[in-house]
């Protein structure tokens, strides 16, 4: 099901969710220049296995609003907003799945919300840094976590 979200900082966020049997969900963040579509037979694959999915729209990404400020686009805002989708859709059960910059998004998620964190994290070709050099605001050092 297609829904959107209005987010902390008031920038709307696209999504799809699909609820199946299985309460585990798993959630799917693109990378840099992606859209939730880069997901769409991973999703299609879980769905017939019985398991819940979702994936979005990271902000300035698809159908999600783009920000004109650049400080609208810091790392903790993207993590803000997988967390507003996730208590807004009453995720208990999941494991974030992520490629490129939306493993950074991943890894920041369970450094900043140890509660409701996830139960599993899939890693594809991770990025801890955003890939251009304007302002490298989102440019932090290397990750460290514990769970």
């Amino acid at each position: 099901m297609e829904k959107r979200i209005k987010s902390f900082d008031d920038t709307e966020i696209y999504y799809i969710y699909h609820k199946n049997k299985n309460p585990h969900t798993l959630i799917f963040l693109h990378g840099v220049g992606g859209n939730w579509t880069v997901w769409k037979k991973e999703m299609e694959y879980f769905n017939k296995k019985g398991y819940s999915t979702l994936a979005l729209d990271l902000r300035g990404h698809g159908l999600s609003g783009s920000p004109k400020k650049f400080d609208k686009y810091k790392l903790y805002n993207f993590t803000k907003d997988v967390h507003k989708i996730i208590k807004t859709e009453k995720i208990n059960d999941f494991s974030l799945i992520a490629h490129s910059f939306g493993g950074g998004i991943a890894i920041n998620y369970c450094m900043r919300y140890k509660i409701n964190k996830p139960n599993s994290l899939v890693m594809i070709e991770t990025s801890n840094t955003f890939p251009f050099d304007h302002n490298r605001i989102l440019n932090h050092g290397p990750f460290f976590f514990t769970f």
